[in-house]
């Protein structure tokens, strides 16, 4: 139970500094925004996010982009900072044989803070991962779903504030269409494609074409070239295996390693 505890907290971390850090953006930046709520789920997370209530349109461009770069840049940060010390009070075991396992998949992030923590590590060996490993992995998956340059996901406003809604259609199919061809190697992008798809109906009341007339400045650029680098470090093309050493599944008690 306590580490239950433990990772229902690390979780909700994670995903309430992301959605706090839309909401104390867009306090800052003069745009009225409801108090976030979490939205449980049945899975391994327990939720599927927090959402906050913004009042649209927000006219200032400036402001459009760090409100919604604020979210998942926080996020990132809290769940690196989980996921880095879930790595330290992890364990290595040998390489299993016949019990099921679920393997997370890795990202740049997560293979360079396993390269820090097991340096050297043998092939016969892997990473029995520690609540606060596996609650730090769903908190900077959830961002990086999030940064996706489609409609209504995070990623998908910034490209909008950046180039306008023309430009801002044309990465979101583009988009799209990378997803569902990533959905050949792990289904599940096929969902976020679909999901992604139907963001675009009934757009244009939050994303009409005449709010481009502001210069971005210097610290707005920055910040969007810290998503992409964030996007480019949490990219997982397998979030997770089922028992990726043995091809046939038995009955014994499932385990997660990195």
């Amino acid at each position: 139970m306590w580490q239950a505890l433990v990772f229902a907290l690390a979780v909700l971390s994670g995903v309430g500094a992301h959605a706090f850090g839309h909401f104390v953006t867009a306090h800052r930046h003069g745009v009225d925004a409801w108090f976030p709520y979490f939205i449980p789920q049945l899975g391994l997370s327990g939720t599927n996010g927090a959402y906050v209530k913004l009042q649209w349109p927000i006219d200032d461009r400036r402001a459009l982009v760090r409100i919604f770069a604020a979210g998942p840049i926080a996020g990132c940060l809290v769940s690196a900072l989980i996921m880095f010390t879930g790595m330290a009070l992890s364990t290595t075991i040998a390489r299993p044989g016949g019990n099921n396992m679920l393997q997370l998949g890795d990202s740049l992030l997560t293979l360079a803070a396993q390269r820090i923590m097991f340096p050297g590590l043998p092939e016969n060996e892997v990473v029995l991962a520690h609540p606060l490993l596996i609650a730090g992995t769903v908190g900077l998956n959830f961002s990086f779903w999030h940064l996706l340059p489609v409609g209504r996901f995070d990623g998908g406003r910034v490209v909008y504030g950046l180039f306008g809604r023309k430009r801002a259609l044309a990465v979101s199919w583009v988009t799209i269409a990378g997803l569902t061809v990533l959905s050949i190697f792990f289904p599940v992008w096929l969902g976020f494609a679909a999901f992604g798809a139907l963001t675009l109906f009934r757009l244009n009341r939050q994303h009409p074409t005449d709010r481009h007339t502001q210069p971005l400045d210097a610290g707005t650029i920055v910040l969007a070239c810290t998503l992409l680098a964030i996007l480019a470090l949490t990219f997982v093309p397998v979030p997770a295996r089922l028992n990726p050493y043995q091809p046939e599944l038995n009955d014994g008690p499932a385990r997660v390693d990195v």
